[in-house]
C-alpha cells in the first residue's frame, strides 16, 4: 500500500523526526511504498512544502488521490502556525480532518514536544480524534484524556515515547509494491541519519547532495504561492464535492 508520512524528518530533525524516519524504514521493510513530505527542504524527504493552514489541508486532499494511507505528525507549525488565532486554528483542523477522511487509513501522531493545538478537548481536535483510525500520543496522561473525553476505543490510542515508532500505527497485510523503487535510496539515507543522529557532520556527508530534487507539485515553489493566493476557494469547492461523493458512496454500499 502507498503510505504518505507527513512531518519533519532528518536532517536536521529531533527525536520525533528520528521516530518518523524509523517508521518509514519499518514500513519499507514490510513491503509498503512509502513517501515522505516535510516542511523543511533540507530534510531527506521526497517532497517539501509549507505545511500549515487551510491550504495544507487542501494539499492533503490533492495527495489523497495517490496514497491510500497517511501518517500525520503534529508538531510546531504543523498543521497550525504558531501565531494562528482561534478561528484560523479551528478552520485548519476541521479541513485537515476532512482531508484525512479521503485516506483509507489515517494515523495522527502527537508524540513530540509540541502541545496539542487548542488542547485535547477543543472542538477542532475533536474532528481529528473522530476521523483518525489510529492515534499515537507521547504519554499515558494524554492517552487517558483522549479516551475519556472523546470516547475513543483504547486500542485506537497508543503511547509511543519519542523515537519509538508504533508497530500498530499501520495495519499489516497490505499489498507489497511490485518492484524496487528508486526512492529507496532516499530512505536509506534517512536510515543512516537515524542510526548516526549524534554524528551530525558524518550524517551531512552521507546525505548531502544525494537526495536530488523532489517531485514537482502544483503546491510548491513560486507556482505554489500563486496557487495559495488564487485557487483557495476553488479548491474548497472541489474538496466539498469529493467529500459528498465519498459519503454518498458509503451510504449506498
Amino acid at each position: 500500500m502507498r503510505v504518505l508520512i507527513v512531518g519533519a524528518v532528518p536532517p536536521p530533525g529531533g527525536d520525533s523526526g528520528l521516530a518518523l524516519a524509523e517508521l518509514a524504514i519499518a514500513l519499507l521493510a514490510e513491503g509498503h511504498d512509502v513517501e515522505l513530505l516535510s516542511p523543511d527542504n533540507r530534510s531527506a524527504a521526497h517532497r517539501s512544502a509549507r505545511l500549515q493552514g487551510p491550504v495544507f489541508a487542501l494539499r492533503l486532499a490533492w495527495l489523497s488521490r495517490r496514497f491510500e494511507a497517511i501518517v500525520l505528525h503534529f508538531e510546531a507549525g504543523l498543521p497550525v502556525g504558531d501565531r494562528a488565532g482561534r478561528l484560523w486554528r479551528a478552520a485548519t483542523l476541521t479541513l485537515v480532518a476532512a482531508a484525512l477522511r479521503m485516506f483509507r487509513e489515517s494515523t495522527v501522531r502527537f508524540d513530540g514536544a509540541s502541545p496539542i493545538p487548542g488542547g485535547i478537548g477543543s472542538r477542532g481536535m475533536g474532528e481529528i480524534w473522530s476521523v483518525a483510525t489510529h492515534v499515537v500520543v507521547g504519554n499515558e496522561e494524554d492517552q487517558n484524556e483522549v479516551v475519556s473525553t472523546w470516547g475513543l476505543p483504547e486500542e485506537r490510542v497508543t503511547v509511543a515515547p519519542a523515537r519509538v515508532a508504533s508497530p500498530v500505527a499501520v495495519p499489516r497485510g497490505w499489498a507489497v509494491k511490485d518492484a524496487a523503487d528508486p526512492r529507496t535510496e532516499v530512505l536509506e539515507l534517512v536510515r543512516a541519519r537515524a542510526a548516526h543522529a549524534r554524528a551530525a557532520r558524518a550524517a551531512r556527508v552521507a546525505l548531502g547532495g544525494a537526495i536530488g530534487t523532489p517531485p514537482a507539485s502544483p503546491f510548491t515553489g513560486e507556482r505554489g504561492q500563486a496557487v495559495d493566493a488564487v485557487a483557495f476557494t476553488r479548491a474548497v469547492l472541489i474538496l466539498g464535492r469529493r467529500l459528498a461523493a465519498r459519503i454518498s458512496a458509503t451510504k449506498t454500499s
